[in-house]
């Protein structure tokens, strides 16, 4: 059995549909795993608490959402690069295009420098190789951005969410992987979103 990250690979014509294959849901493991669902359950692990979170965690939580729309122009122009054998997203680090501010700590995206990135990645196609924008708009940030940069939001979140209520929790990605990926587990035997009835449909299809 193989596990593969979908990346945009059913719009490309590029998936392989086999039974041995699992394909993510999402973009790739991160876009599932790190998912606003299991947002609360992740901070609820930090803060060690089992019921109500902190008020401030809502608009929180809604702004981690904003951001995944308002980067859907650049998760299509990566989706157009990809289609020429190009990338915008995997070829820097996250943190240059977004993290939390200096003195809030609140999650800001730094458009200008993916602008700078897009460009350069635009003008690297070779001419052979280029391409019309494709027709396919994809709508939903939070199944297509980039899985990297995607926890990374995910992370400067949480990092801002602690902020807020002035916790001092040093969130490292191991911490982070440790605690969603435990409990998405869980949720994929439970859950009846989409998201989990997918892999339950995959795993069903393996053969015995």
């Amino acid at each position: 059995m193989v596990a593969l990250d979908s990346d945009f690979d059913e719009f490309l014509g590029d998936r392989i549909d086999h039974s041995c294959i699992l394909y993510t849901y999402g973009y790739s493991w991160e876009n599932d795993a790190f998912c606003p669902t299991l947002f609360d359950k992740c901070l609820r692990r930090i803060l060690k608490v089992e019921g109500d979170l902190p008020e401030v965690v809502s608009p929180a939580r809604n702004r981690f959402l904003e951001i995944l729309q308002d980067l859907l122009p650049w998760i299509n122009a990566d989706f157009w690069l990809r289609s020429m054998n190009s990338s915008l997203f995997p070829k820097a680090n996250p943190g240059r295009f977004l993290g939390n501010g200096t003195v809030t700590a609140e999650v800001v995206v730094n458009n200008k420098e993916i602008w700078k990135v897009c460009r350069a990645s635009l003008k690297s196609v070779i001419p052979a190789q280029r391409r019309p924008r494709p027709e396919l708009w994809i709508v939903s940030g939070g199944c297509f951005l980039h899985g990297h940069l995607y926890q990374h939001l995910f992370k400067s979140t949480v990092v801002y969410v602690l902020k807020l209520l002035g916790r001092k929790v040093q969130v490292s990605d191991d911490l982070i992987e440790h605690i969603t990926v435990a409990a998405f587990c869980r949720w994929v035997g439970i859950g009846a979103d989409h998201r989990s009835e997918h892999y339950r449909r995959m795993f069903a299809n393996i053969p015995a």
